[in-house]
């Protein structure tokens, strides 16, 4: 995954939102921001959602099995050299991570995304 310097300005502020999916801690009080910071962004669901699929969710999942997981979040400057780190990663490495934890993730969309799309209906 290699993105451009506007890609990571627009994609940093995302990924910093759904990592907050990924805490320690109850995420329904932060549903509103995330949903505000989603429609900022101008990404449509299903690429919001690919992202999270395949950028955030596997690169914030791990801190789901810490037993001394971050419960606060992270920021964008945190978040982006995080999905940079995994992004990094050798492709048959992402690809192990994704299918390890793609049920984790699935269940953290199917709890979530419902609440957090930015086309959301009250």
């Amino acid at each position: 995954m290699k993105f451009s310097e506007a890609e990571l300005a627009r994609r940093a502020p995302v990924w910093a939102a759904l990592s907050n999916l990924f805490v320690d801690t109850d995420v329904s009080s932060l549903r509103k921001y995330m949903t505000q910071e989603l429609a900022k962004s101008s990404y449509s669901d299903s690429e919001l959602l690919e992202i999270l699929r395949h950028e955030a969710g596997p690169a914030f999942v791990a801190n789901l099995f810490s037993v001394a997981g971050e419960w606060v979040g992270w920021n964008e400057d945190e978040a982006k050299k995080i999905v940079l780190a995994y992004a990094r990663w050798w492709p048959w490495r992402r690809w192990l991570r994704r299918m390890l934890t793609k049920p984790i993730v699935e269940r953290t969309i199917a709890s979530h995304w419902r609440y957090i799309r930015p086309d959301q209906q009250p």
